[in-house]
């Protein structure tokens, strides 16, 4: 189903304004370079998967006095700017009154080499500086969601090199295996603002200062992100500054030291020569304060959740009291790394977090593993690129008892994000969130890079997505059990037919289901229930694939060039047929054109839905099984309110003049 009322208000955040035209390469224009000079301040440059390059001297992409976006339709694993160690990746020289982004690709192979940007015969020093990315002399510069990779320079900066720019922001990036004289991972000089904000910054080496270096510049500062394994044979391995603030930063086995120089500690810093964390918790062992028994309460204690967070110890539970908690920051709620409870004390429907549609709802991106628990919240109204309800990167929280609803994401998950993350669900309710289409899919939940997701006793109904209406899996496991996959939809308006997987669809995606539901899904392409594609591999046992519609392929499951063991399930009345592809009968399975008439409607208080589903399903989940053949439409699901005679929504007179003219008759 398609959001209404006022979601639909929200789906055109964070798209380009009408003024903006969208370039798209190669369709229109072949080259990067070629869509950059035609390109106008304002616009924005829409690059497909591929890897691009360049013959010209110095660099692959050069912006010059243009503010405008260079964007990758599908992310940094399909999108790479090689420099082919004969040139740097991308250049933005004097981009001024505006702001230039750069967003969702790997650079890599970059070489710095001399090159005369202004035509005065000369190269300035700094125009040999920037392996990978030079940046210099602009207003407003952001590199997000970016992988800088084996670039090289014999000066400095062999990832980035920032040099006398206002505002710079790298955001959501990992910068590793870069080397350089000075600044290995990124050289920041004579900077105004420079943030690095949730990166990796790992594996660079240098002559000085492998990790990050940053002098001259007054308001720099390090946020969320963690910088490990970068060596310098002089000084400086993980940090080097004249001043820079640290919030929510690990730096661990960096060689010959951790930081060099002055810094502010802004909390949650954690400087250690071993990054060894035999508890698994993602905090190095050495960094651990002794666990206490602290209890906080909001809002008796702090009048909001991110404030106890930000005063908690290590170990603490965080009990929250009914009510809505938004916030005027970039998220609602940020972990920080810290193994916390952070619980509600009443209904999820009751403990609401949300974004009022413009940020991000959770965010945890340091390093936060199963000793960091969620539980018991709405988490509803969240907007970002990637992971509008919830955001993981390199972190393994444990979610409890928790919905996510009505969040949006322009590229990935728009329910939930989760990258390189160990994450598990349980009793969560994933529904009426959306992706809209920009990216690679994913309406209620999307995994990528090696993360490795359990769900148990989940549901997922009612998303959205490009591809993957309710889970696209990317390079990553999902294991799900006692869970339901409904009523999701997988469509493209433009390019309907490459879109796939209405329920779930995997590429190189290893996904384990056990006594699981996937019905009634669409997609406008191919697989309603689930596709599956390059070398993905699905176990399924004791599960029930019904009623999911594909316009192409395979309405149950479609399958290419993957595997596929079936056991002990029921493939039923999908449409046009219940599976394409080879698949192994692990016995015991049922695969009809029509399914067996045993649904009907099951309502489920907890949740607050009711769903078509099979009696013991419905049991299963705890719900109130309303008998075969019967519908939503037509059931009148139990009140939740005690005392409710009359049905209203309301205890009152009312219903005690009900049950007084009831008094003393006989019920069947």
């Amino acid at each position: 189903m398609r959001p209404t009322g006022s979601l639909l208000a929200c789906l055109t955040l964070g798209l380009p304004t009408a003024s903006a035209d969208v370039i798209k390469v190669p369709d229109q224009y072949e080259t990067i370079q070629a869509a950059v000079d035609v390109a106008v301040d304002g616009d924005v440059i829409l690059v497909s998967p591929g890897v691009y390059t360049s013959a010209q001297e110095g660099h692959v992409v050069l912006v010059f006095e243009k503010t405008i976006t260079i964007r990758s339709a599908k992310g940094p694993e399909a999108t790479i700017i090689d420099g082919e160690d004969a040139r740097r990746c991308i250049a933005c020289i004097d981009c001024k009154d505006g702001t230039i982004e750069i967003d969702g690709f790997t650079l890599t192979n970059g070489n710095s080499t001399s090159f005369d940007y202004d035509s005065d015969g000369e190269s300035s020093y700094w125009e040999n500086d920037g392996g990978g990315v030079l940046l210099h002399n602009n207003d407003d510069v952001r590199i997000e969601n970016c992988i800088i990779t084996e670039n090289h320079t014999e000066s400095w900066g062999g990832g980035i090199f920032d040099y006398k720019n206002n505002h710079t922001a790298i955001i959501g990036c990992t910068i590793e295996n870069n080397n350089g004289f000075v600044g290995a991972g990124v050289a920041n000089y004579e900077g105004e603002t420079f943030t690095i904000d949730s990166c990796l910054i790992r594996n660079n080496d240098a002559e000085y200062y492998g990790g990050i270096y940053s002098f001259y510049s007054p308001d720099s500062k390090v946020v969320n992100s963690t910088i490990t394994h970068n060596t310098s044979l002089q000084s400086g391995g993980g940090i080097a500054s004249d001043l820079i603030t640290l919030e929510n930063v690990i730096a661990c086995e960096n060689i010959p030291d951790q930081i060099l120089g002055y810094w502010q500690n802004n909390g949650r810093v954690c400087l250690s020569n071993s990054c060894d964390d035999e508890n698994q918790d993602g905090i190095p062992d050495v960094c651990q304060s002794d666990s206490s028994d602290g209890t906080l309460n909001v809002p008796l204690d702090f009048p909001n959740i991110q404030d106890a967070i930000d005063a908690a110890s290590y170990g603490d539970t965080i009990l929250v009291a009914p009510g809505t908690y938004s916030s005027t920051d970039s998220h609602v709620l940020n972990t920080g790394g810290k193994p916390l409870t952070i619980r509600a004390t009443g209904s999820p429907q009751e403990t609401i977090l949300d974004g009022n549609a413009v940020m991000p709802v959770v965010v945890c991106t340091s390093g936060e593993g199963t000793t960091t628990v969620i539980q018991g919240f709405t988490i509803q109204n969240g907007l970002s690129n990637y992971g509008g309800g919830i955001r993981c990167v390199y972190s393994g929280p444990v979610f409890r008892d928790c919905v996510i609803r009505e969040n949006i994401a322009e590229y990935a998950g728009g329910g939930i994000y989760f990258d390189n993350s160990n994450s598990t669900m349980t009793d969560c309710v994933v529904t009426l969130n959306k992706e809209l289409g920009g990216g690679v899919g994913g309406g209620g939940i999307y995994c990528r890079g090696g993360s490795d997701v359990t769900l148990h006793s989940c549901l997922i109904t009612d998303n959205e997505g490009y591809i993957g209406g309710g889970l696209s899996i990317n390079r990553s496991s999902i294991t799900a059990t006692d869970s339901m996959f409904i009523n999701n939809i997988a469509t493209d308006d433009e390019y309907p037919d490459w879109s796939g997987g209405g329920g779930i669809t995997g590429y190189e995606a290893d996904l384990e289901l056990n006594q699981c539901e996937i019905s009634n899904n669409y997609t406008s392409g191919r697989g309603g229930g689930i596709d599956l594609a390059a070398q993905s591999s699905l176990t399924a046992m004791n599960c029930v694939i019904s009623n999911n519609v594909s316009t192409d392929d395979g309405g149950g499951i479609h399958s290419i060039d993957s595997t596929m063991l079936l056991t002990s399930s029921t493939i039923c009345g999908n449409a046009p047929d219940q599976i394409y592809g080879p698949w192994t009968d692990g016995g015991q399975n049922t695969v009809e054109y029509i399914c067996p008439n045993d649904s009907g409607a099951c309502c489920i208080s907890t949740w607050v839905v009711c769903e078509i589903s099979d009696e013991f399903d419905c049991l299963r989940f705890g719900g109130t099984w309303m008998g075969t053949g019967t519908t939503c439409e037509e059931s009148a699901c139990p009140s939740q309110c005690i005392g409710d005679a009359n049905g209203d929504g309301n205890v009152g007179i009312n219903d005690i003049l009900l049950v007084i003219a009831q008094y003393g008759a006989t019920c069947p």
